[in-house]
């Protein structure tokens, strides 16, 4: 079926030609309807198919300028269920970094925070809970851009034991030219490490005692008589002072002679937080980090450290409150994955908004619901 004049053939959308419909020549709505549609409801509101089909039902006037719908109707939860469930996740990965890449463009340097998320309502098909059948629960390894605030790619790794390899396989896919990427300790091995090094960017890394070697050389180092470089920070935030302090060295002879070859320098960060809610409580903690950043990038080093948190704060505590993403119960083939990729579309567009007054994510949702004009801002369309 031919898409209609002032389609979404010539916007960001159209990297979602590249996904094939696996289902039959004759099928109702197309493939970029039920996609769109999909779209339009998230950022609207919805958090699951019932609600998505709704939603777009509601907004259909709104739709049916931009795709074709059969019969003048937007397709059933059903439907949506079906064809997200029936994606071929590979395509949908490289269709979602192409969509990103032309959403936001390429700043001269990014910091890019790598980290995994389970989908914890999700599991089997008889809806079974509880730690016996955690392997049921989806988990996806996502990018987030600290200076976008925006989710760059994401693949899904069969459980948390293998999300390491899910990463490489993501920083294969995604630009990381010329950004650092911050990892927590899981990730802190030769091969990962290698892999950024590889496409042109530079990495921070956390360093536990899943890595003792390094762990070890790093401890060394900061009891050896070179003076490190020292960054501090205060910041008073929810009732608390938190000050922290990052001695940054250049890595030891030890290190660079080891697997860990890549590692120019080596950071401890010593953080202390002084509550002063109630009873006045002190507590401390110290961690080591590794990065591929010469030590005359301390300031940079400190900054992609206290920037991991970006990820939290920004990305999945956004998810999870505002767009319900751990309690989803989506289970059907690949849909779990392929409505998750649509979740954090959605998501993205409303961060990378600029609003005159500043709206919190679920007043942004609540106005593209309300607002044709606000809703076609946020998909970057142009009003009709």
């Amino acid at each position: 079926m031919e898409n209609p004049p002032g389609s979404l053939g010539d916007t960001i959308y159209s990297r979602f030609v590249f996904i094939d419909d696996s289902r039959a020549a004759n099928a109702a709505h197309p493939l970029i309807t039920v996609l769109f549609c999909v779209i339009v409801a998230i950022l609207c509101g919805a958090d699951g198919f019932v609600q998505a089909e709704e939603y777009a039902r509601l907004r259909k006037s709104f739709i049916r300028k931009w795709v074709p719908l059969h019969k003048g109707r937007v397709p059933g939860h059903d439907t949506m269920t079906r064809v997200l469930g029936s994606i071929d996740p590979d395509q949908f990965v490289s269709a979602f970094a192409g969509f990103m890449e032309a959403l936001t463009g390429r700043p001269r340097q990014d910091i890019i925070n790598l980290d995994g998320k389970t989908l914890r309502g999700v599991v089997g098909a008889g809806g079974r809970k509880g730690a016996a059948h955690i392997e049921d629960q989806a988990h996806i390894v996502f990018a987030f851009s600290t200076f976008r605030l925006l989710v760059l790619g994401q693949l899904r790794s069969k459980d948390v034991a293998n999300e390491v390899r899910a990463a490489q396989e993501l920083l294969q896919i995604i630009d990381v030219h010329g950004s650092v990427v911050t990892m927590d300790a899981a990730h802190a091995i030769p091969a990962t490490l290698q892999v950024v090094n590889e496409r042109g960017g530079d990495f921070v890394v956390a360093v536990k005692d899943n890595a003792p070697t390094l762990n070890r050389h790093i401890a060394a180092a900061f009891k050896g008589r070179v003076s490190p470089k020292v960054v501090t920070t205060r910041e008073r935030t929810h009732g608390k002072v938190e000050r922290r302090k990052y001695e940054i060295l250049p890595a030891t002879s030890a290190i660079s002679s080891s697997a860990f070859g890549m590692v120019q320098s080596v950071m401890r960060v010593s953080r202390e937080n002084v509550s002063h809610s109630g009873k006045q409580q002190r507590t401390t903690a110290e961690i080591h980090y590794a990065s591929s950043l010469p030590v005359e990038k301390a300031e940079l080093f400190a900054t992609c450290v206290r920037n991991r948190w970006f990820i939290e704060n920004k990305a999945n505590y956004v998810l999870d409150v505002c767009f319900d993403e751990d309690r989803s119960r989506i289970r059907v083939r690949n849909a779990p994955e392929n409505f998750s990729r649509c979740r954090h579309i959605g998501f993205s567009l409303l961060a990378s908004m600029k609003t005159v007054r500043k709206l919190s994510m679920p007043l942004k949702r609540a106005n593209a619901y309300g607002d044709d004009r606000f809703l076609a801002r946020a998909l970057r369309l142009p009003m009709k």
